[in-house]
Formats: structure tokens, sequence, C-alpha cells
């Protein structure tokens, strides 16, 4: 019975003061504040409350902020023109492990003992024309007009589909990225909180509306009781703010921590994505530089153990732009690995990425290379060899 009466006495305060509960209106100096106390409702529209919203006016008005943020989330992040990262090409990932032998016609391919030469071993992909299947066996034509073998060929591969994002130059008010591996969110921080019971993908992009740490790692509110360790995501902290030496306010910024690309215009954020930069032996050194080339396809080659253990060789590498001597944004073909360090220097980006950014930048723009972590070394170090077809 006296619950039913507070509810009651609730019901008739919400209707007699729909906005807020006067304070304890006590003398002066006692400790009270005689500001009104919101009742819970949602004043996220409203500049016209006098009232505190703290306590569960607060709960309630922040989930309902989230909820705004979260349904208009789409409208805010557009990916690029689904023609960007088209290509004719088409790729193979050859067996490092075999002689990798090339002919110059398909009868030699097929018929002769001696080859013509020897395609580059090592970690290596080729471009070809087309494939000729003949008694049960399948043929290569590459791009430079030779024949491989498909014994010597592991699997036919594909660029990434991965889109990265452009916001029509509105600089996002809060930090945002993409879900790296799939994961089941908390419904606070720290592993210790209950899952949610909703599942995130690869490649799902969100936003942040919170931070805590937990144990040394940062934990992000993504949604209404939805939390996620920093390790689970890829972020873009954006930032209006050029780094210190660029005057022009266009610049390409490059975050090694968070494996993330963005691309600023006057000031304003219009580009964002995932990118793949140096491992640790091959990292991508931090420091402001220029483009200074920018090649439409090119192969790409190095190694530098005596033993041949890190050789590679990559033909038809699409949308290069050089900033740090052999160092470049371009587009690969050859892994997925996108918001993790896998590359020999270089910044990996999908062909739809790479293709933006080739037509929307020039030689002479700004590349801003940091590591908000700390941990990259900035002195000079191994680096991936240009291989000029």
């Amino acid at each position: 019975m006296r619950k039913l009466l507070i509810g009651t006495f609730v019901s008739v305060l919400l209707i007699a003061y729909p906005k807020s509960v006067q304070a304890f209106d006590g003398a002066e100096g006692d400790g009270f504040n005689a500001e009104a106390l919101c009742l819970p409702g949602v004043y996220i529209n409203d500049n016209s409350s006098e009232c505190l919203v703290l306590g569960s006016a607060e709960y309630q008005t922040t989930r309902a902020g989230v909820e705004l943020s979260i349904a208009t989330l789409p409208d805010r992040y557009l990916a690029t023109d689904e023609n960007y990262g088209k290509s004719d090409n088409k790729y193979i990932w050859l067996d490092k492990d075999a002689n990798l032998k090339i002919y110059y016609s398909l009868d030699k391919a097929i018929y002769s003992e001696t080859s013509d030469g020897n395609f580059p071993g090592g970690f290596s992909f080729a471009t070809f024309q087309y494939r000729e299947d003949i008694g049960g066996k399948s043929y290569y034509l590459l791009e430079n007009g030779t024949w491989i073998k498909g014994a010597d060929v592991l699997r036919e591969v594909s660029p990434t589909p991965f889109r990265g994002v452009i916001t029509n130059g509105l600089t996002p008010v809060r930090p945002f990225g993409w879900v790296l591996y799939p994961a089941e969110t908390f419904k606070g921080p720290g592993w210790a909180s209950p899952k949610s019971g909703n599942s995130l993908t690869r490649y799902d992009v969100i936003e942040v509306f919170d931070t805590v740490n937990y144990q040394g790692y940062d934990w992000y509110q993504i949604g209404i009781d939805e939390w996620v360790d920093q390790r689970w995501v890829a972020l873009v902290f954006p930032n209006e703010t050029p780094p210190e030496g660029v005057k022009n306010s266009r610049w390409i910024e490059l975050n090694l921590f968070e494996q993330t690309t963005a691309v600023y215009e006057n000031s304003k954020l219009v580009f964002a994505t995932l990118t793949t930069s140096g491992s640790d032996r091959y990292f991508t050194r931090p420091g402001l530089f220029k483009i200074t080339e920018k090649v439409e396809t090119t192969s790409m080659g190095g190694g530098v153990e005596d033993n041949g253990s890190d050789r590679y060789y990559l033909q038809g590498v699409p949308w290069s732009m050089y900033f740090d001597e052999a160092r470049a944004f371009h587009g690969q073909y050859w892994h997925d690995h996108l918001g993790y360090q896998s590359s020999h220097g270089c910044a990996n980006l999908s062909f739809a990425d790479a293709e933006w950014m080739y037509n929307w930048a020039e030689v002479g723009d700004w590349v801003y290379v940091w590591d908000p972590s700390g941990q990259t070394p900035v002195e000079e170090h191994l680096f991936t060899q240009l291989i000029d077809d």
C-alpha cells in the first residue's frame, strides 16, 4: 500500500511540477542550494530549464543523448563513393618455397623443361591477365607477358572491400573509429562487468561517449550500457589544430598507436580510415614530412636479412604517395590486417581509401606521423626498397 501511495504522490508531482522539484529552501550558509533539481526526463533540446540535471535526471538525459547520437551516426560518417578502388587487375599469391620459374609462352610453360627466368622469391604477389586451364593444370599470364605455372600459385587474392568515411567537412565532436574484431560488449567498464548480449563485427563504425581506465586499459562507452576494451577498436581523435610546422591548414595525420589515418582540409576533418603501418622491426618513422611523389601503379620489394627470410616482392601496388624516402601511403591487396601493424614501413590502405587519398593529395602536402604512446622510435631504421617497373 505504501508503494502505491508513493507512486501516486510522484505522479501528482510530475503533473504539478513537470520540469523540477524545488530543493530545500534553507537559510543562507546552511549548506543547501536553493536551485531546483530536475525530475527524471529529457532536457536535451530545452535550454530554458533552470534545474540541476543530476541523479536520475542526469542518467536519463545522458542515455537520451547517447541514443540521439547513435540514431544520427550513419548521417555523420559516409562511406566514400563506390567507384573508388575499382581495379581491373587480378592478383595471385606465389609459393615462396617453389622455384617460381617464368616462361615466355604458354607452350613453353606446358612442355618445356627449361624456363626463361625466375620470379623474385620470398613473400611474393603478382598481377595476372588471365588463367588458362589445360589438362587439369592451370597457367597464369602475368601482366608483363610471361607465364607461370599454377602449381607455383598458392591462391588468387582480392583486395579488402573496406572503405573509410568522409565527413563532408563537419569535424566530429567526439572520438570515433572501427571495431577490429568480433566481440560482445559489456554493460560497464572492465571485464568484471556483465556482458550486454550485443555483439560487434569487424569494421563496425562506433563513437565514444565516455572513457574509463580499468586496470591500465581504457574502456570506451559506445552505446547505452555498452562498453569495449580499447584493444578492440581503432579510433580517430578529431583535432582541428594543425601540427606544429603546418601553416596551410591542410595535412594528413597517421596515428601509429591507433593505426588510423585522418585527412584535414581548412583545418576540418574531411576523411578518416584504418591503416596498416610498419611492424616493430620496420616501424614507420614518426615526424613531420611532405608528400614528395605520387605513382599510380608500381612494384615494391625489399628485404635486409642476409638469408632472405624477410624478402618480398609485390606487383601492381596502386596509388602510392611517398612521404618519407621509400615509405608511402598506398593501396594493398595481399592482406586484410587493417588496424594492425604488419608492413615494412609503408602505410597500407584499402584500394578505395588509397584512391580517395591519391586524388585528394598533392605533392608538397604535409604528413604528420606520430605515436601518442611514445613507444615508436624516431631514429632512422630499416625500411622497404622501391622497385620501379
